[in-house]
């Protein structure tokens, strides 16, 4: 729901005054894009637990991953230093479209993965959009006790490029995760050379987000259960013994953990069974060429 209302707000706020479009306009299409994403949210409640079975599930799974890890890595890398609204927003239909069909993930699991991320870059650009001035400036002004809050036509190209970038290196993130298993992607950051504390790090952290949302799904469904949540006073007691819980399990987890991995001779270094990683011809060419076709729209629009 929050989702819903930010993309309708910042939706506004980008196309108000811009584009010759009417007012009644705007409003249509900030509306159309709100009902988009609460429809696609509606049904659905996927948390992080799900990405990892949906890279098992995925239809691109059997591509080799370090081209996908190079090509999706190189995509993000030029989106970044792009400097026309288009090329994000291209590169991020592109994208999903290559995760939803090729990939044969549904578009509403894809929507509400990446609703969590939306909502704090759309609370950012809400931020970058809104400036403090003395007078009452720009497109659209409010006045605060003497004090104007005031949007440009500046603010919203910067605003505007900054979401633009952020949803195109999204949607390369979320190809990379939701179509590489963890353990495909860990064999091929050995095999670029990636530094083993940066491996290790990376996969015990993604191992105690799994640990700590098993926790924390717990714990939340056993005090429901107890009705403890019924009221407000309830649900904060509950909310802070739920959370005081969670730190004691996951540490006492960890001490577990640490303890298994010293019994099995650790040496600082976290071994992973590896499969044959060939890349076959086909998917080299489409890659080569996605990459090139996207770093000549990037040398074009500098």
């Amino acid at each position: 729901m929050i989702t819903t209302i930010l993309s309708i707000i910042l939706t506004f706020f980008l196309l108000y005054d811009r584009f010759n479009l009417p007012i009644y306009g705007v409003i249509g299409i900030s509306m159309a894009v709100g009902l988009f994403i609460w429809q696609a949210n509606k049904h659905h409640s996927h948390s992080i637990l799900s990405i990892d079975v949906l890279a098992h599930q995925s239809k691109l799974k059997k591509i080799s991953p370090r081209i996908k890890f190079i090509t999706f890595f190189t995509l993000m890398v030029m989106c970044i230093f792009s400097k026309r609204v288009f090329y994000g927003l291209l590169l991020f239909c592109i994208v999903s479209l290559i995760i939803v069909i090729a990939g044969g993930l549904d578009v509403r699991k894809y929507i509400n993965l990446i609703s969590l991320p939306m909502s704090f870059l759309m609370l950012s650009c809400l931020v970058i959009l809104f400036q403090f001035e003395d007078s009452p400036i720009g497109v659209l002004n409010f006045n605060i006790f003497g004090i104007y809050i005031v949007m440009t036509k500046a603010t919203q190209i910067v605003a505007s490029l900054v979401i633009a970038r952020s949803m195109g290196a999204l949607s390369c993130l979320y190809a990379i995760s939701v179509t590489t298993p963890m353990s495909d992607l860990i064999e091929t950051l050995h095999k670029l050379r990636c530094p083993n504390i940066l491996i290790n790090l990376m996969y015990l952290i993604y191992r105690y987000a799994f640990l700590v949302m098993d926790i924390y799904n717990k714990l939340k469904v056993a005090t429901d259960s107890r009705l403890g949540f019924s009221d407000f006073k309830s649900s904060m007691k509950s909310s802070g013994l739920i959370y005081t819980k969670l730190f004691m399990r996951s540490y006492a987890n960890a001490n577990v953990s640490f303890d298994a991995m010293e019994s099995r001779c650790f040496d600082t270094q976290i071994r992973f069974y590896s499969r044959p990683q060939k890349a076959h011809i086909p998917e080299t060419i489409v890659a080569t060429f996605l990459v090139v076709v996207f770093f000549i729209l990037l040398i074009v629009t500098i």
